[in-house]
């Protein structure tokens, strides 16, 4: 399961939303991502880019990723709902909405190199997670897996059509 898909899915039971924004997702809307994962001390870097290829009856958007790692490049789709992107992109405005048990949630600014975005910061069991208003909402994100290894993706490039 590609980083973005994930972030998803981790995050959706986080918050709630029905608010209709102007920015809403478009097709061809798209995010790039470095990943680094660490596993029994080494380092590997993958590269990933995901996009909007196509929104089906204004609610499921079918969602393509592209994954390059060590040389190779492995093309995944997936599917989320408009409600779910709707609700990343309405993250920071509401981050001290966004608390569970065992949660903690604020705005903090973080630098990547995509640029310097105002995020709200999710710290849960799974990780910590940085959600902007940038296409699929991950600006950066440190998921911690119970074997010891790491994975930490931060936003190289995005296009919001």
């Amino acid at each position: 399961m590609n980083s973005a898909i994930l972030a998803l899915t981790l995050l959706h039971p986080v918050f709630q939303s029905n608010s209709i924004l102007s920015n809403a997702p478009t097709v061809g809307d798209r995010a790039s991502y470095v990943i680094h994962i660490t596993q029994n001390g080494t380092t590997m870097d993958a590269d990933q880019s995901t996009s909007i290829s196509d929104i089906v009856d204004f609610n499921d958007v079918k969602l393509l990723s592209e994954i390059s790692f060590d040389g190779k490049t492995q093309t995944d789709t997936g599917q989320t709902t408009i409600a779910i992107l709707n609700d990343l992109n309405s993250m920071v405005d509401h981050c001290s909405e966004n608390t569970q048990t065992d949660q903690l949630a604020v705005l903090e600014t973080v630098s990547v190199p995509a640029g310097t975005f105002i995020t709200c910061h999710i710290t849960n069991s799974s990780g910590e997670f940085f959600i902007g208003s940038v296409p699929f909402g991950i600006v950066k994100m440190k998921l911690r897996f119970e074997d010891g290894s790491t994975n930490e993706t931060e936003l190289t490039s995005f296009i919001k059509k």
